[in-house]
């Protein structure tokens, strides 16, 4: 190695003076390089196979913070990328299910209006009713069209769900009245079941802020179901609790058939 090179070189005098330390050295210098090439090449494995997770769409997966500083730095900036592309993804599916249930609410809502108006056009249509009679079928006839129209218009605030927002629009309302502007639009429905409802309440008049709106499809859907659900010449109570911080209203019924559920389950989609 040394055979060309001058007696004065620094070099050789130290390979000359200690020859064994030399030659460890000579060894372990290579050998460090080795290693730490070694070292680079195992940190972008793992880094290589953690952006393989990622790629397959385990989102929940970070990168190990390993290696040096710039290979951290790498690391940290793979995850905050991932992490970010993860906000977006959920926020994109979540808009989504909005959309979804936006959908499926407002068509259920509509199936119902249409039904009310097809059962009272078919009680006009009989010649036992009378005019008294007539006049108020007539005029629930009016406010389910009006209800289908705004129903109809509704659908188009699909479009609108991007933002993972619905407008809402509140006023202070009584509760009470627009549970009785519900029993009186549908208790004529399944007549012939002879469903009765009583409704108790500690109060004449509860006023939330709130949107009728929305609230009142609530009601309605809740006490079309009593009336579809319930055994035939039962009750269905319907307790108002006007508490201190909140206002508890529920619907108690006695069901049509034996029903075979995990309660917890019934109301997951609520």
């Amino acid at each position: 190695l040394v055979a060309g090179i001058r007696n004065q070189n620094v070099l050789v005098t130290f390979l000359s003076s200690y020859p064994f330390k030399a030659t460890l050295i000579l060894v372990l210098v290579p050998l460090f390089c080795v290693i730490y090439s070694l070292k680079k090449s195992l940190d972008v494995s793992i880094i290589n196979e953690g952006l393989k997770k990622i790629n397959s769409g385990d989102l929940d997966y970070n990168i190990e913070d390993i290696g040096e500083r710039e290979v951290k730095e790498l690391v940290e900036n793979i995850n905050k990328v991932k992490n970010a592309y993860k906000v977006a993804l959920d926020e994109k599916v979540r808009n989504e299910k909005l959309k979804t249930e936006l959908i499926s609410n407002v068509s259920h809502d509509l199936k119902t209006q249409l039904t009310s108006i097809i059962n009272y056009v078919n009680i006009l249509n009989n010649q036992n009713v009378t005019e008294e009679e007539k006049i108020k079928y007539l005029d629930i006839l009016e406010k389910n069209s009006k209800r289908l129209k705004s129903l109809i218009e509704d659908l188009f605030e699909a479009s609108k769900l991007n933002s993972g927002k619905m407008k809402i629009e509140k006023h202070n309302i009584d509760i009470i009245s627009l549970i009785y502007q519900g029993l009186g639009e549908y208790s004529n429905l399944y007549e012939e079941k002879n469903i009765d409802f009583k409704l108790r309440s500690d109060k004449e008049e509860i006023f939330l802020n709130l949107d009728g709106k929305l609230i009142s499809r609530v009601f309605e859907n809740i006490i079309i179901n009593s009336l579809k659900y319930s055994l035939e010449n039962t009750r269905v109570y319907i307790d108002v609790e006007d508490k201190e911080n909140s206002v508890r209203i529920s619907f108690k019924n006695i069901a049509n058939h034996e029903m075979h559920f995990n309660e917890k389950e019934m109301f997951e989609r609520f």
